[in-house]
């Protein structure tokens, strides 16, 4: 059985506007009369359809069946999927003008003017200097012959005029891949195409490895996967760059959980890892102690570089660090697990931090003593998130300013109570936590440092509560040092590790 829905009963002056639920549109007069005279429900499934063209569901918002079925067959931007229609694409006569393409376009549909001079030996054919203008800002460097032009203006043709669709074909690879006839979906100036993620991997010849330690059991994703970073679009929505590990991610996830830095405080280098593996496809020994299991790849290089340097100037400070301790561990003897690699060894036992003033790292303590306060974590906790300076919400309770709270190594944070080591300098300076026997990582208001745990729970703010009172045989600092409650620099850091291990 079938019966006709019944439209909104009409005031005395007629039809009530509407808004189109799709859109949000107000509907003309005319798609409301046509919904009120062709819209059908379905007394079985109770489904509504088009009682003109059968068409399930009802298309609201149309005032003809033929306007319903343009807008439908109406191509796709390859990055949102919303429809291309008149007024948002650049190239809208390709698909809204009056005359037929070559239909070489795929599933493009309806050509236009620009589809029609498309189309070799007729007269009228655009000239070089005319696709390159249509084109716009969409890789042509490959491009040697007219019809490679042609291929990139019909993949500019797919995209929409919004600019973050605009800004990701702007750096998006216009190759198309052979022999399915899909456009990659990796970024602009590889040497080698991404493979394709829409057709099945059966169908695809084998893939070398990109390395001898390149993992064979990476399979490719298919391209309406979501990107392992992000979770939120599908690795087709945007350029994808496959890793040296083989997985495949969003270029810009890539470049985005580079830049977040570390989850906390205390430096860490896990965020530059694969979120899925984290290896780089490299073998150990072509690594190095002084290389990363990084998220490989030539695109994210220049990402790369300044958080790397980083990175050996604190395996640096580590591995000196290690010899003024004096014996090394098991770990680092013959047969241990980080044999060859005292600065790896030094990231994961060693907590450091970034000054907030000079910009260089410095040495907080082991991390063996304790957590790090605050949520940062550990360093060997991966993932990304605010850097480790970022002090925006420290304080904010208190009615205290975040430029109060800094991470200040010994050297910017010298006092009249403290001097600088006659062999090392002021890079190895540290103090005491005013408030109990640990190392200070924070310098607060210019007078005050804390280490990681009181300047979470900050004894400063209960006046009233007594101190602790330091037992020197139990003392982890293993030096004598005042009554809590006031600063004291506890000297240069290597010397003192020298002097604790008789060397």
């Amino acid at each position: 059985a079938i019966e006709m829905l019944p439209p909104a009963p009409p005031p005395a002056g007629g039809l009530v506007a509407e808004r189109d639920p799709n859109t949000g549109r107000w509907m003309s007069q005319r798609a409301l009369e046509h919904r009120a005279a062709r819209r059908y429900r379905c007394a079985a499934c109770s489904n509504d359809f088009c009682g003109e063209c059968n068409a399930r569901p009802y298309h609201v918002g149309f005032a003809s069946c033929v306007a319903a079925a343009t807008d439908a067959a109406a191509p796709r931007c390859r990055y949102c999927d919303e429809r291309i229609r008149p007024g948002t694409s650049r190239l809208d006569d390709y698909y809204f003008g009056d005359g037929d393409s070559d239909n070489s376009g795929g599933e493009d549909g309806g050509g236009g003017n620009a589809g029609r001079l498309l189309q070799r030996g007729t007269s009228g054919d655009l000239t070089v200097r005319e696709l390159r203008r249509c084109i716009g800002r969409a890789d042509t460097s490959w491009c040697c012959e007219k019809s490679e032009l042609r291929s990139v203006f019909r993949l500019t043709s797919s995209v929409c005029t919004a600019d973050e669709c605009q800004a990701r074909l702007e750096g998006a690879c216009t190759r198309t891949l052979r022999p399915c006839g899909h456009p990659c979906g990796g970024v602009r100036g590889e040497t080698t195409c991404l493979p394709c993620l829409r057709c099945p991997q059966s169908d695809q010849p084998a893939l070398p490895a990109l390395t001898s330690a390149s993992s064979s059991s990476a399979a490719l994703p298919a391209a309406d996967d979501f990107c392992p970073i992000c979770y939120t679009e599908e690795i087709g929505a945007a350029p994808a760059i496959r890793l040296g590990c083989g997985h495949v991610i969003h270029r810009q996830c890539g470049v985005d959980r580079i830049q977040a830095g570390w989850p906390g405080p205390p430096i860490s280098f896990n965020h530059l890892q694969c979120p899925l593996c984290g290896q780089s496809g490299r073998p150990a020994e072509e690594r190095g102690s002084m290389q990363a299991a990084v998220m490989a790849h030539p695109s994210l290089s220049s990402e790369l570089a300044p958080v790397l340097l980083l990175r050996e100037n604190v395996m640096r400070r580590g591995r000196r660090r290690l010899l003024a301790d004096g014996v090394p561990p098991p770990e680092l003897q013959p047969g241990g697990a980080f044999e060859g690699r005292p600065g790896e060894f030094a990231l994961g036992k060693f907590n450091y931090y970034k000054c907030g003033r000079c910009k260089e790292p410095y040495f907080g303590g082991d991390r063996a003593c304790g957590p790090a306060a605050g949520g940062g974590g550990h360093g060997d906790e991966g993932g990304g998130g605010g850097g480790g300076n970022d002090v925006g919400a420290i304080g904010g309770d208190r009615g205290e300013r975040a430029s109060d709270h800094e991470l200040v190594c010994g050297a910017c944070s010298v006092t009249d109570s403290g001097a600088g080591c006659g062999k090392h300098g002021l890079q190895e300076l540290q103090y005491k936590c005013r408030y109990c026997c640990d190392v200070a990582v924070w310098f607060c208001f210019g007078t005050t440092h804390f280490c990681d745990r009181c300047h979470t729970t900050r004894p400063d703010s209960r006046p009233c509560a007594p101190l602790k009172r330091c037992n020197p045989r139990t003392c982890p600092l293993k030096v004598d040092h005042p009554a809590h409650g006031v600063e004291f620099c506890l000297g240069c850091s290597l010397c003192r590790s020298a002097g604790n291990t008789g060397s």
